[in-house]
């Protein structure tokens, strides 16, 4: 026998709004918590469903999981791939992204707010100028005070 939800999902995403297109012509998405109401009245938001136990516990089982996966810079070699550990990015995604988390906080954080919210963004520190240099560190932004705007050919984010 078959087990059906007979699109539980759709109404779940729909319940967080998740992918859910404010105004099509000018592109801009809904990109973090929402305060909502349903039929009865009854008020409700992101944040009062991680007081539910079964969300946070699901939230929580795939962000423990993903954060404690490996996860390394690789360069293809003629036997394959080896793992660089000399690389820039190696030390911030096997050390600390930044001064305030250890990488697994970081990964953890990130993965959470794709849970919940369907994206996740960083703030990135240049030594330089970006395409002339080396990432610093990587701080993970707030989704609901990101505005991400589509203008012809180019995304842009209003933080």
């Amino acid at each position: 026998m078959a087990l059906s939800f007979g699109g539980g999902w759709g109404r779940i995403k729909g319940l967080f709004n998740w992918g859910g297109i404010v105004n099509s012509d000018r592109g801009e998405q809904y990109s973090g918590p929402q305060t909502r109401s349903n039929d009865a009245q009854i008020v409700y938001t992101d944040e009062r469903a991680m007081q539910v136990s079964s969300v946070w516990s699901c939230a929580r089982l795939i962000t423990e999981t993903v954060g404690s996966l490996p996860l390394g810079v690789f360069e293809k070699t003629a036997e394959g791939r080896d793992e660089n550990t000399s690389h820039y990015l190696h030390r911030l995604f096997r050390e600390s992204p930044n001064a305030l988390m250890t990488c697994l906080e970081f990964r953890e954080a990130m993965t959470l707010s794709i849970v919940l919210w369907g994206n996740a963004y960083a703030a990135i520190t240049w030594d330089g100028t970006p395409l002339e240099s080396e990432v610093l560190s990587l701080m993970p932004l707030r989704v609901d005070c990101m505005l991400p705007r589509r203008l012809g050919q180019t995304v842009t984010y209003h933080y």
